[in-house]
Order: C-alpha cells, then structure tokens, then sequence
C-alpha cells in the first residue's frame, strides 16, 4: 500500500503604484510518502475457486521467510519571494526556500537555499530607437538548491543490520545476527549546487527572429558520497556516506529560430541549439595528492576511472600503448635507460605499453588522464512546416569531445572470458 500525501499554503501579494510593481509571496509545502508492504508464498492449490484461494488450503509452502516494509519520508518546505519592477524596463526578484527533510539526523536536517534575479529591458528605454528590434533583454541570476535524492530514508536513525545466515560451525545450525555495517555520520547535510547565469534574449523583425545566449557556472558541493580518502577497511565496518568536493561546470548555451508565414497557408520554423560544457573536480578534501578511486568496472577487471582536482569528474585514467610489437628483437630491444627490459615477457604482437614516468617498468606511474564521457559540446537543429491540414517536422540532435570506453576487444579477443563468441580477429 503506497500512500503520498501533499499539503500547501500560499500567499500572495501585487500592487501597481504608476510605474512600480510590487509582488511577493510566501508558501509553505508538506509532503509525506510512505510504503506498507508485506509478501508472502504458497503453492499447490488444487481448488482454484476464488473463494478457495486462501493460505489454510495449500499443499507446499515456500521455503523462503516472508518479507515486510514499513516506511515513511516526510519533507516540509517554507519559500518567500519579494519581485520589483519599474516602467517594464528594471526588474529584479529575490528569493529565500528553508526545506527540512525528514531522513537526515536531527541538527543538519534543515538549510536554506537563497537566489536572486536581475534584468534590464533595453528596448523599453526611451532612448532605444531601432525598428528592427522588438526586444532587447539582459538579465543575470544566482541561486542556490539542494539534493538529497542519493541519502536513503531514515539515514538519521543509526541502525543495526541484521542478517539470518550465521553457521558457528559445519552442520550447526544457522544463527541470527545483527551487526553494524557502516559507520554512522550523524553531520551528514544536504548537497548544494550553486549556480551563476548570465543571459541575453533578443527578438527582431516582429519576433520572426528569436535568439536567447546564456553564459553559466555551476557549482556543486558538499557532494553525498561514501567516504574513501583516509578510510581503511582495517577498521571493521564500512565507511560513512559524507559531504565532500566541490564539482564545477561551466559554458555557454546559444539558442536562434526563425518563424514566418508563405501565403496563406504556409508557415514554417527552423531553428537551432549549441552549448559548450566544461566539467572540472575543484576540490577533494584540500589535500593536493588526493583522489577519488571509483570502483566501477568492466567484468570485476578493468577499472578505468579516477578523479582529482583540475580533471573532469570520472576522468579515464589509462597507461597508453604505442602499437604492437613487430618482432620478439623489437620487444627484447624496449628497454630503460638502464639496460632493463621494460615489457619482460612480452613477445611479437603484444602492444607496447608507454613508460610514462621513466622508471623501466609498467605500473600504475605510468597511467595518464585521458578526458570523460561529458560531451564538450551539444548541439541541435529543428525545423517544421504547417500547409493547411498537413503539417511536417524534422530533428537533429548530436554531441561532440565525448571520450567513450570501448572494452569489446577485452571480451572479444581475451580466451580467458568465457560463455560467448570470440571476435574473428582473434585467428589473426
């Protein structure tokens, strides 16, 4: 049984003295979800009547422990805004949310999140006099939001984990137990993104033409994130979900189109989008040699990612090859400036790895950050008509500096991974 259940207040206010314009609002949301959940299993009922279809009338019964839920998140949210405007030519908005979310601990459960806007309307200035244009418009904002979505409901409340599978010996039975499984971070507080824009809209030639250009910078920090700089598992449970880093993002998005009219019965739109994308870790925990190991990987084998500040968050972190060795003399021949060979087994046809650091072997010195999978830039193109009843429409869409990991010559080309075909390479 799932329940959600919503409760909101609003308030609002507008006057008009001449040419002020005066607004403001206040609101308040409260919203409860919860599950009640319960399963359970039975089998061989060989009357299948409805009336018959009750647990008292099966033969077998599963093996399997019946299952059960019962949970509740509870979010409350207070917002007030004041706006401001003079003559349709200044307007500026400020803004102020506090959201209490029910699953943290109690002290960090609260935080505010302020913003404001500004915009200046040119051509509404007296003294702006160009037909062309019908709008002209700058404007500028700031504001801050929060994130809670990767905390799980009820974190604030440290519990034991229980687990119903403990032999103490071989054929005893099996015991319950309950355990700690991750240490507990009673401060843990919402993740917050931060985020500065400034943009231009400009409409021309009776709105035919439209272009809007925004130039952003995005920062998110107090990431939610399982601790793994200066934890070990030496000390006996996991580590706790913490804030750390601070993740940048930034670029500039460019939107144009042009609508009009042939004849009477024809209109039609193209237009188009382009962004560019710059993502960047700012921060770890102050210490310049830190990192962020992630532990995805392809098949438990290959773990190609790592992040550190000044490279993009999941950053490719390679060792580069140079080809294939030809021969069995070019591979005896790869050596370091000491004589040593630096692929000691390697033999003609396998790749030859690139001794980044120079130290006449191939470890992890020798891995370099090699971009991500963030595009670097995104782009689109639309267009459609409209001829009486018929109407017509295409889209484009693309993106470009994406860095893609390709893993199917590991699974393809490697006689260890079993259960599928091999690539016909592999008889090369």
């Amino acid at each position: 049984f799932r329940k959600n259940e919503l409760s909101k207040l609003d308030w609002n206010y507008n006057k008009v003295l001449g040419k002020h314009n005066i607004g403001g609002m206040l609101s308040s949301t409260a919203q409860v979800n919860s599950l009640k959940e319960f399963t359970a299993g039975a089998r061989g009922f060989e009357n299948e009547e409805n009336w018959a279809q009750y647990f008292i009338n099966a033969s077998i019964y599963d093996q399997d422990r019946p299952t059960d839920q019962n949970w509740e998140d509870r979010n409350t949210s207070y917002v007030g805004r004041l706006s401001y405007s003079w003559a349709g030519r200044y307007f500026v908005t400020g803004s102020y949310r506090y959201d209490i979310a029910g699953r943290l601990a109690a002290g960090t459960r609260g935080k505010g999140f302020p913003g404001v806007t500004g915009a200046w309307k040119i051509s509404s200035e007296p003294f702006f006099d160009v037909p062309a244009v019908d709008l002209l418009k700058v404007r500028a904002s700031w504001g801050r939001i929060g994130n809670i979505g990767s905390i799980a409901k009820y974190y604030g409340y440290p519990k034991l984990k229980s687990d119903y599978g403990y032999q103490v010996g071989n054929g005893a039975p099996y015991a319950y137990g309950m355990y700690i499984e991750n240490r507990f971070n009673q401060n843990l507080s919402w993740e917050t993104s931060q985020q500065t824009n400034i943009g231009l809209d400009l409409n021309m030639f009776k709105s035919k033409l439209t272009i809007t250009a925004d130039y952003f910078d995005k920062l998110t920090y107090d990431l939610i994130k399982q601790q793994d700089t200066g934890w070990t598992d030496s000390f006996g449970y996991g580590a706790p979900y913490i804030n750390q880093g601070k993740i940048r993002n930034t670029g500039l998005e460019f939107a144009a189109s042009w609508s009009d009219r042939l004849g009477d019965d024809l209109t039609f739109e193209v237009g188009g989008n382009f962004a560019t994308l710059k993502n960047r870790v700012d921060e770890i925990d102050g210490n310049p040699n830190s990192f962020w190991a992630h532990t995805e990987s392809w098949r438990g084998i290959l773990n190609p990612y790592r992040s550190i500040v000044g490279q993009p968050l999941y950053s490719y972190w390679l060792i580069q090859n140079d080809g294939i060795f030809k021969s069995d003399a070019e591979a005896a021949a790869y050596t370091s400036a000491g004589g040593e060979r630096i692929q000691p087994n390697a033999k003609a046809g396998d790749l030859k790895f690139i001794d980044e650091n120079k130290d006449g072997k191939i470890d992890d010195g020798d891995r370099v950050f090699k971009g991500s999978a963030f595009p670097k830039i995104t782009y689109g193109f639309t267009a459609s008509a409209n001829w009486k009843n018929f109407d017509a429409s295409i889209f484009f869409q693309g993106v470009g500096g994406v860095k893609l990991f390709h893993a199917f010559k590991q699974s393809t080309l490697n006689g260890a991974e079993q259960g599928y075909n091999r690539w016909d390479k592999i008889l090369d």
